[in-house]
């Protein structure tokens, strides 16, 4: 059903929704970057009631995604990694669970970007499209590194959250252009 506010494939609701889960996820990797002493206690509670619910929009959304499986999938798991990573941030003790929690996020990285990298194929605009292509390579091999490097995965927690999130927000953001 076309409306007026259909631009091309995407709504303009969900271009809003793109850019502005994009935003937050850039302000809060610079937050993490800038704060990093405070970063786990001062933001966990935002960004675990945070995350939760995108967890929870993302899994909602691969069911209501029957036209194609590939993307029913990616966005089930996403949200499936998102409402695990939101409630770890809600509960957990970060004290004892950053070695768990760093490869949560790790894999977290790695999934999203080979999920936005699927859909690079679908930018009609060249600058973009190369931008997202070199952004997600980085990304994904960013994360296979600290999957391999796990101590430095737990000593720079904080540094490598923030650079995923801003990755991240940065993608979403030129996704949604």
């Amino acid at each position: 059903m076309n409306t007026q506010y259909e631009v091309g494939h995407v709504s303009l609701w969900k271009k809003i929704v793109y850019i502005c889960t994009g935003l937050v996820y850039t302000v809060l990797g610079f937050l993490m970057i800038q704060h990093p002493a405070t970063t786990l206690s001062t933001l966990s509670f935002a960004m675990g009631w945070t995350v939760t619910i995108m967890g929870i929009l993302a899994t909602l959304s691969s069911f209501k995604n029957r036209e194609n499986d590939e993307v029913r999938s990616g966005s089930f798991l996403e949200g499936i990694c998102l409402l695990l990573l939101g409630l770890m941030f809600l509960f957990g003790d970060f004290i004892n669970n950053t070695l768990v929690l760093s490869y949560l996020l790790v894999f977290w990285i790695i999934v999203d970007s080979a999920v936005q990298l699927q859909y690079v194929v679908h930018f009609q605009k060249g600058w973009s499209r190369i931008v997202m292509i070199i952004l997600d390579v980085l990304l994904i091999v960013y994360g296979a590194s600290l999957l391999f490097n796990p101590q430095e995965a737990e000593s720079f927690l904080v540094l490598w959250i923030g650079i995923g999130f801003i990755g991240t927000g940065v993608g979403k953001v030129i996704k949604s252009v």
